[in-house]
């Protein structure tokens, strides 16, 4: 029988795996035909459903399991309440089946997190860390033949004296999704991995600082500077303080989020900027535009997943032409509130922010959630000015990386803490009263 440490070591099953992804990778950034990148990342579904046929091992699926259903209950919620909407607005089959085939998409990316977590635990992280970096570094190889050598130098020099403004070979380098990726691995490698040399960390961390600066978004830059003080200041703090530290972190961030909503609809938020003299690269009249679309009122209901991309549509079509390029608004909180009305964006915030955390912690301790709390708010920062929330490789990143590490595959430490999945849910059972039942060896090494 094939055991967790035994696929560790098979460098067939990591070579693989690794080439999956980057091949995935390079199709999603526009080189490939439609969905073919996330088709081929598929393809680590195949082998991880082929090792468990072959092999029998069960190990670990309960715990993968317990969070496919934490992570996939929201999907669920949105394709239900989405469904009663389209049906009341009568709207168009072209319409319903985009929005129904955008959110099996998220049970794919659900899928390709399992998949790592049961091939390789925690080493699912770092093959698919360097699946990710293969494959950005096979695309900055790829468009090469397109430019004149005069003409890359030019942009790579207008690239570093501009403070990351990309045109030209530097403009086909924004690989917006993959990028967003490496601000989670840095949290990981800087703060949690405890299974790599320090030679190897160097490199890992070399590697993502490099194409995570290559992508230049300024908004992930900002969120993980925070955060990354944020997890030197909280790991320091004792395990009571961190938990109160996260909690009420957690609270300020969704009052925030509903504060600046409306904000924005006041037009307080852009006055703001117009005091500060902050460039706003066009969101006012954007949201100017839009502003006939939503309103603060709990009988707001929303037009139900994916409407903003109709809405742009419209927009475009009505003589807008400034938008007629835009497929999106480039404002999460905004697009979660017009999807999805005024209690269906105080559901997501809750479930986002407070339902995950409390479950994740219930099910593997303090360490994991810290991982989660740094993971989820660095990227709910880049909600603000950005449309991450749906991303396919930043959602399936910032999945895998609690629920690969709650394994703890290769920390004896973690286990002499009573920090492993098992022990976690046995403990809150015994206090409870329940009787304990027989549990798999979930985060426990072979």
């Amino acid at each position: 029988m094939s055991t967790l440490k035994q696929r560790q070591k098979s460098l067939i099953l990591a070579a693989l795996y690794i080439l999956f992804i980057a091949m995935a990778v390079v199709c999603d950034a526009g080189l490939g035909k439609g969905s073919a990148g996330k088709a081929l990342s598929l393809m680590t579904v195949v082998m991880a459903a082929g090792v468990l046929l072959i092999t029998g091992d069960f190990t670990n699926l309960d715990t993968i399991f317990r969070f496919f259903v934490v992570y996939g209950i929201w999907f669920l919620i949105v394709l239900v309440y989405s469904s009663l909407i389209w049906i009341s607005n009568f709207e168009t089959v072209d319409f319903i089946l985009r929005g129904g085939s955008k959110i099996m998409f998220q049970f794919v990316m659900l899928l390709n997190m399992a998949a790592a977590a049961y091939l390789f635990g925690e080493k699912g992280i770092h093959y698919m860390f360097w699946g990710t970096v293969i494959g950005n570094a096979l695309i900055t190889v790829v468009v090469l033949p397109g430019y004149a050598v005069s003409d890359i130098v030019s942009s790579v020099t207008h690239f570093l004296t501009s403070g990351g403004d990309a045109v030209g070979y530097m403009k086909e380098l924004e690989i917006h999704d993959a990028t967003f990726t490496y601000g989670f691995y840095l949290i990981y490698f800087i703060f949690f991995d405890k299974i790599s040399s320090k030679k190897m960390k160097a490199l890992n961390i070399a590697a993502a600082v490099f194409f995570f600066l290559l992508g230049m978004k300024r908004i992930a830059l900002a969120s993980l500077i925070v955060m990354l003080i944020a997890g030197f200041v909280l790991l320091k703090l004792s395990p009571r303080a961190q938990m109160f530290v996260m909690k009420s972190a957690l609270y300020f961030a969704l009052i925030a989020a509903f504060v600046y909503l409306i904000s924005l609809k006041t037009n307080v938020f852009m006055k703001i900027m117009d005091q500060l003299n902050v460039d706003v690269m066009g969101r006012n009249v954007l949201y100017a535009a839009i502003d006939k679309y939503w309103r603060i009122s709990p009988s707001y209901v929303g037009y139900g997943f994916e409407y903003v991309h109709v809405m742009m549509l419209e927009l475009a079509e009505s003589g807008s032409k400034a938008f007629n390029k835009m497929v999106d608004i480039h404002n999460d909180f905004m697009r979660v509130y017009i999807e999805m009305g005024f209690f269906g964006f105080i559901g997501w915030g809750l479930y986002t922010l407070i339902f995950q955390f409390n479950r994740i912690n219930q099910m593997c301790g303090r360490m994991t959630v810290c991982l989660f709390f740094l993971c989820e708010m660095y990227i709910f920062v880049t909600y603000l000015t950005d449309n991450t929330l749906f991303y396919f490789y930043t959602g399936t990143v910032l999945r895998m990386l609690p629920l690969c590490y709650a394994l703890h595959i290769d920390s004896g430490q973690a286990q002499k803490a009573g920090n492993t999945p098992k022990k976690q849910f046995l403990k809150r059972k015994r206090r409870k009263g329940i009787p304990s039942v027989q549990l798999s060896d979930a985060g426990q090494s072979d």
